[in-house]
């Protein structure tokens, strides 16, 4: 039996703590607001203010995060369908192009060395057996062409709604995302697949932009399969030819010009140190220097046309074409589509358990299932995400712009993710973001005296003093963030349906 905590108040005695974030919820309040005091400075009055959190994650704050799903939701339907160009804002000085710039380029270029204010740039060359591009002129415009019903007299400018998916690894087993044989299964092709989507999906909005013959406007979110591969969902304005689509699809590719990760070097504790004096990495039996990022690029550029790309990243041959219109039910449907995973993280569309599973019960597929993510999961840890990625180390690399502290598995920037084992047996493992700092990079500490308006805090106060306590009558109350429950408190709530109050 869990025993609920309840508010400290003597004004609202018998009030749980889940009572009242369910009031919150159900109120669509904020359930962990900031508190902030807030000065009159003609009155001298001082009032304590709660301003919504602002999460975009369902788990951490549910009404925030539907208040940012809904708001996504109406910038979608509002832009989707415009039969007009919008007006263009004033060209502001001294702006960024290098996006108007990155669209010039060809599909080998390389922008990562802009140091001492030249560009590497690779070779120009496509590469042997992919299909050309389609390419045609591209016109001034966002929107796409109307069409005229001969019979009726009345014009339509019909949208699209696109699915773009990655190759096959291996196959596996329907509705589960399992592999049939996990020793067949490329994991390695998988993981930098998955690390490297982004720039697969660059390329392809400009590809797109250049053989469809106008300036393609779209928004997309990207959805995770049971296999752990990613997909592409995205609402282009305007009508382009299927076959245009297709033939776009086929010819997109993303060549990695990094250099080659075929053989490791260091692992385990036989690991390169760093060195202050030479601010370098060396060769812990020899005490060499590790060639430096731009010394491995420029190897391959002496290498010439027998240099391959680390990897090249294509699409499957499964693409999903859809005309709609605006207003109709159709495109409400495919707009809330595209917009269920925005408030969710990655690791929540992973391993959900139903209410009928017995918790005390393994399912021997969630167990199959939770050995492939931890299979993929130690690809991803191990293979180079960037250039300044600590795991190039392992290969015998400095990273771009190497610094003290890094360590291979252990990125620095982003923090890389951990798996984390599910509370309930038999259930997946998820990914979370490591809570603990990486090694080597303190943290930054606030200064004080005169750097801080020559106010000093006095001592014995907290760093927090300036904010109110949590403890605060309603309407504060009602948003309170709830304290971290126990690990059976957590079980217990999963199993309990939604709208019911524990006991």
């Amino acid at each position: 039996m869990t025993r609920e905590r309840r508010l400290p108040s003597r004004s609202h005695q018998g009030v749980t703590t889940d009572m009242a974030v369910a009031a919150a919820q159900g109120a669509g309040v904020c359930i962990r607001p900031l508190l902030r005091r807030v000065t009159d400075r003609a009155t001298g009055a001082v009032y304590t203010v709660p301003l919504p959190c602002g999460s975009t994650r369902e788990s951490v704050c549910q009404p925030c995060a539907e208040k940012a799903r809904r708001l996504r939701i109406h910038q979608c339907r509002e832009g989707w369908h415009l039969t007009e160009d919008p007006p263009r804002p004033d060209p502001v000085p001294d702006e960024d192009q290098d996006e108007d710039e990155d669209e010039q380029l060809d599909d080998d270029a390389d922008l990562e060395g802009e140091e001492a204010g030249a560009r590497r740039v690779r070779s120009t060359r496509h590469l042997s057996g992919l299909p050309d591009l389609p390419t045609v002129p591209v016109e001034d415009r966002t929107i796409g062409k109307a069409f005229t019903d001969e019979k009726t007299g009345r014009t339509y400018r019909p949208s699209m709604f696109l699915t773009f998916t990655l190759p096959s690894y291996g196959r596996v087993i329907p509705g589960t995302g399992v592999p049939r044989n996990p020793s067949g299964y490329d994991y390695r092709r998988a993981a930098l697949d998955a690390l490297l989507f982004p720039r697969l999906v660059d390329r392809l909005w400009q590809n797109l932009r250049r053989a469809a013959g106008f300036k393609v406007q779209y928004f997309a979110a990207v959805e995770p399969q049971r296999r752990l591969a990613p997909h592409l969902h995205a609402a282009v304005r305007g009508a382009i030819p299927r076959a245009t689509i297709k033939a776009v699809a086929r010819a997109t590719y993303a060549a990695i010009w990094w250099p080659s990760i075929e053989h490791v070097v260091y692992e385990g504790d036989h690991l390169p140190g760093w060195h202050p004096d030479l601010g370098g990495y060396l060769d812990p039996g020899t005490g060499a220097a590790l060639p430096t990022w731009d010394e491995a690029l420029d190897r391959l550029e002496r290498d010439g046309e027998n240099t391959e790309p680390m990897h090249v990243l294509t699409f499957g041959q499964q693409v999903d074409i859809k005309g709609l219109l605006g207003g109709t039910p159709d495109s409400d449907r495919a707009v809330r589509y595209l917009c269920k995973y925005l408030t969710k993280s990655v690791a929540e569309t992973y391993g959900t358990p139903t209410d009928e599973q017995d918790p005390d019960e393994p399912d021997p597929t969630a167990l199959v299932y939770a050995r492939h993510i931890d299979r993929l999961h130690r690809e991803v840890r191990w293979l180079p995400c960037s250039p300044a990625c600590a795991n190039w180390i392992r290969y015998g690399i400095q990273p771009k712009a190497a610094g003290p502290g890094l360590i291979p598995g252990q990125s620095a920037r982003p923090r890389a993710p951990r798996p984390r084992r599910s509370p309930r047996p038999g259930l997946p493992a998820v990914v979370r973001q490591d809570p603990h700092p990486a090694p080597g990079r303190p943290r930054r500490r606030r200064p004080r005296g005169p750097q801080r308006g020559g106010h000093r805090r006095p001592r014995g106060r907290p760093a927090r003093h300036r904010q109110p306590p949590r403890r605060r009558p309603a309407p504060v109350r009602v948003g309170r963030r709830p304290r971290p429950r126990t690990r059976l408190h957590h079980r217990h709530r999963r199993l309990t349906p939604a709208g019911t109050m524990l006991a």
